[in-house]
């Protein structure tokens, strides 16, 4: 078969959610006229510059294939294999396995996505070799497991690992395991993406949902009124431009955050917040920068200023940049922050500029999911027709970030913050198995109460024994709304494993019907129980 056979074919970043593809989206995607502040060729190279980094992807390799060792499922040439089972056959201390080898470097190459789950791999002295990361068509060159990963989600992962005090990925080796997990779990188990879904309801990378983001392929769901925040009226541009834009070179990063600064009365601070002040900043150093990292240790501040620390407490922060309260500001301009901060503050004398509001608004993450408004009874996963009074998907679906508080927004500040986000999220085996039908496979995955095991910590540490994990029936029937709140659509009745007729006649038990179908917090606490690392 040729190579270019998925050439049409979009395949997903498992860390970002966007897909490896030419630069040009924003344009080409388009049956309408560009807003006309965009629609000269200037503007229009611009847009395509920034959105570069969607083709340039990076195949991350480890060597002794640490994943196929421990489950032989997982195993590059056992992913179409489904003959191939998890049996029940390791010792109780996984980290005294004899053979087990896990010392190698992850690899990384350059490479050239060809369409689907095909790329090549790119040699600086040599031809390419052709990988297909499935097993689909053709087996790759070497027979070796590969993950693609773009190259900007890989320089912010590194990022992440070094400087993020809220991650749980602490080394490549980590990274590799987290993705490679999701990789292999979405290819036997019956997810469509390639993402985080051990809390149900899915976050779909904290971006537009479905056909949401592909304008054009459902007419009678294109995005006619959603008001997606962005630089012009065109709510369709400013979700593409948002998503798409570069998330390492972010234009005007500096400028575009200082013009964001408001003043504060300086008497906005009491006589008893003064004298804690005071108290605050006596303390020895070394105490005081205690203090200061636990603060770094939570991922989202508060937006609402309580003046308990100076100002200038909250302007260091910023200058920090990689170092500080916000570790993905690593570019920050240290000399225009402390050019602003000599500025004499708008209103005299008895005003100083609110540097904790800024930093507080900028510690602010992504979210997405359903809007708040959207009763529970709605089915939003059915056709626009069955939506009455929900017909377009930015009825049901909404994302949230900077653009909420912030007036001025960075290109690509949005994406950055989202994907940062992501990566200290993500961990090894945050992808649960789901009742479904896999690519390629003839029968569905069934409710099961053991269908793989997790051999890792979700820092990528072995396990003394490995936890195994059931199979999720999901299908279309749990929501994640903004906020995080999990809810079963009503009138979606899928059954897990516990509930099934088979498995009550294994335990002895009596299988009546009606069963009422569990809820997210019921599936949660039966994986919890299991040692599954999830808080409920």
């Amino acid at each position: 078969m040729e190579r270019n056979a998925w050439k049409h074919t979009e395949y997903e970043c498992s860390v970002c959610g966007l897909p490896f593809r030419n630069a040009g989206w924003i344009v080409d995607q388009r049956d309408t006229p560009l807003p006309p502040e965009f629609d000269n060729e200037d503007a229009m190279a611009k847009l395509a510059e920034n959105e570069l980094w969607l083709d340039q992807a990076t195949l991350l390799c480890d060597p002794d294939d640490e994943a196929g060792q421990l489950l032989p499922s997982f195993a590059y040439e056992n992913l179409r294999n489904y003959a191939v089972q998890h049996l029940e056959s390791h010792p109780s201390s996984l980290p005294s396995l004899p053979s087990l080898q896990r010392s190698s470097e992850i690899e990384e190459y350059k490479a050239e996505h060809l369409g689907g789950p095909c790329f090549d791999l790119c040699r600086p002295d040599g031809p390419n070799d052709a990988v297909n990361v499935h097993h689909w068509d053709f087996p790759t060159f070497d027979g070796r497991a590969y993950v693609p990963i773009h190259s900007a989600c890989l320089d912010m992962a590194k990022r992440v690992i070094k400087s993020s005090s809220c991650k749980y990925i602490n080394g490549m080796r980590s990274l590799f395991l987290a993705l490679r997990w999701r990789h292999a779990v979405s290819q036997r188990f019956g997810a469509t993406h390639q993402e985080a879904n051990f809390m149900v309801g899915p976050a779909f990378w904290y971006r537009p949902y479905g056909s949401f983001w592909e304008f054009g392929d459902y007419p009678e769901e294109e995005t006619g009124k959603a008001q997606w925040p962005g630089p012009t009226l065109d709510s369709e541009f400013n979700l593409l431009y948002t998503f798409l834009s570069d998330p390492i070179q972010v234009e005007d990063l500096t400028d575009t955050l200082l013009s964001n600064l408001e003043p504060c009365r300086r008497d906005a601070v009491d006589e008893e917040e003064r004298s804690f002040q005071a108290r605050l900043t006596s303390l020895p150093e070394d105490i005081l920068h205690i203090i200061l990292s636990h603060l770094r240790s939570y991922r989202e501040l508060p937006r609402r200023a309580n003046h308990a620390l100076p100002q200038h407490f909250w302007k260091d922060e910023l200058t920090l940049g990689g170092s500080g309260l916000l570790p993905w500001l690593w570019d920050i301009d240290l000399r225009k922050v402390n050019a602003k901060a000599s500025q004499p503050c708008p209103g005299g004398e008895d005003f100083e500029w609110n540097w904790e509001l800024l930093v507080r608004q900028l510690s602010r993450g992504v979210d997405g999911g359903i809007r708040l408004d959207v009763p529970e009874n709605i089915d939003v996963y059915a056709s626009s027709n069955d939506r009455s009074g929900f017909d377009y998907l930015e009825d049901l679906w909404a994302c949230t970030g900077y653009d909420n508080d912030l007036k001025y927004v960075p290109r690509g500040l949005h994406n950055r913050r989202r994907i940062w986000q992501l990566l200290e999220e993500l961990m090894v085996g945050d992808q649960l198995p789901l009742v479904g039908r896999p690519n390629g496979h003839s029968k569905d995955v069934l409710p099961m109460e053991k269908c793989v095991e997790l051999p890792w910590t979700r820092e990528g540490d072995l396990r003394s024994s490995g936890i195994w994990l059931p199979s999720i029936d999901s299908r279309y029937a749990f929501v994640r709304r903004i906020g995080g709140h999990i809810s079963r659509i009503v009138g979606k009745c899928p059954l897990q494993y516990w509930q099934t007729r088979e498995f009550r006649a294994q335990k002895g038990e009596e299988w009546d019907e009606p069963v009422e179908p569990a809820s997210a917090l019921e599936v949660l606490g039966v994986i919890k129980k299991l040692g599954y690392p999830i808080s409920v």
